[in-house]
């Protein structure tokens, strides 16, 4: 089948601060994957004298066209003054950095990076390399642990952008093209997927309790994530906030609590399922890395709810709830994609990278994307049954 065209109005992407450097922040615009390709373009602005740290792009090729301002690049031991007009081509594995950003330096950044054969999930190239070098025992610095966590988590997001943001459940509802009926069959799914997941992360407190037992720093947090899974805004918690949403949607409680969830759905679910009993405590918090990505995914949602749907924004209380708790720090409460980060740099530090044959950090982490990918297709395809 013919691919379509992609046309996205830049009002649709919000602007987000960048991973990795204070003073950026990034308007993702594009992710997709074109014969083997991966895919990316993002609008980047900088604050007045922001620097983005020498690093390297292992896999990917770095495309910039300046749009406004000036800024110096350093690389391969020069230095260059960049300014509006100028296109910048910064192959993969040479080192560079960005200082003096001024005068409302901003680019149109473009990633291309060839995916690896042989499977959806694998990883890059880059991120391969990055843990075969982890070894259970090998304990890493605090900067060391941070910066594979922080590619992890970037890898992550792409992925999501791609196969989630970009796949045909979320381009209907954003276009407001998808049936109605779509937003309750998902809703349906989604119930017994929250009901779950709040459970096992209840279940990894019990689990994983030594470790933080003997990371005191942590224990607090996480103890503050379970509770506020289960009593936050009253108990039960957030699955009595996705029932809420489920009845505005026009759904009864008892059509999400007894309802039998797609294959497609129920997958994810049990992936996660066997990860925690089954799987080691990396391959665990690598495999919910993706819990960042669902507060940006519940704006989107909750935008073309508001904007294609009719809704109000007190018509939306979930979605709320979880770009707040997924994203900042709430209450008291540190962020959960934050907190996720910490735990799983604190792994590495303390030698844990333990993974059974067949997984790694980026494995875990881009199966649980992969999988809700095929949960929002699922959907799709049930309720649009004529389409292929």
């Amino acid at each position: 089948m013919r691919e379509r065209a992609t046309i996205i109005p830049g009002t649709s992407r919000e602007w987000e601060e960048h991973p990795r450097s204070p003073g950026l922040k990034r308007k993702p615009l594009l992710s997709l994957e074109v014969d083997g390709v991966e895919f990316s373009c993002s609008l980047v602005r900088a604050e007045e004298g922001a620097e983005v740290a020498e690093h390297v792009h292992e896999r990917e090729e770095d495309i910039a066209y300046v749009l406004s301002g000036q800024a110096t690049l350093s690389i391969g031991g020069e230095e260059r003054e960049l300014h509006e007009g100028m296109v910048v081509r910064i192959p993969a594995g040479i080192p560079h950095r960005i200082v003096n950003c001024r005068e409302g330096f901003q680019v149109l950044s473009i990633f291309l990076s060839p995916r690896p054969r042989g499977g959806i999930s694998k990883g890059g190239e880059a991120m391969v390399a990055v843990t075969k070098k982890l070894e259970l025992g090998q304990k890493l610095t605090p900067e060391q642990a941070k910066e594979i966590v922080d590619a992890l988590y970037e890898r992550m997001h792409e992925r999501a952008r791609a196969v989630v943001g970009e796949g045909r459940y979320m381009r209907a509802l954003k276009a407001g093209t998808l049936p109605f009926e779509g937003i309750k069959v998902f809703w349906q799914n989604w119930y017994g997927f929250v009901a779950e997941i709040n459970n096992f992360i209840g279940c990894a407190y019990q689990f994983h309790l030594p470790f933080f037992k003997r990371n005191w720093d942590l224990l607090g947090p996480f103890s503050a994530k379970v509770a506020d899974e289960l009593i936050h805004p009253k108990p039960p918690g957030h699955v009595e906030i996705v029932i809420k949403q489920g009845e505005i949607f026009g759904l009864r409680a008892e059509e999400m609590i007894e309802y039998e969830m797609l294959p497609e759905c129920r997958a994810l679910v049990e992936w996660h399922r066997g990860v925690l009993h089954e799987g080691t405590m990396a391959e665990f918090w690598a495999s919910i890395a993706w819990e960042e990505y669902v507060g940006h995914w519940a704006r989107e949602f909750r935008e073309a709810l508001l904007s294609k749907y009719g809704l109000k924004e007190d018509q939306v209380p979930y979605f709320v709830t979880h770009e707040e708790a997924d994203l900042e720090e709430h209450e008291g409460v540190m962020g959960h994609g934050e907190f996720n980060r910490a735990v799983l740099q604190r792994i590495l530090q303390e030698g844990r990278a333990d993974f059974r044959p067949g997984f790694s950090l980026e494995y875990a982490a881009l199966t649980s994307v992969d999988l809700f990918a095929l949960f929002l297709e699922g959907v799709y395809r049930h309720v649009m049954k004529g389409e292929s």
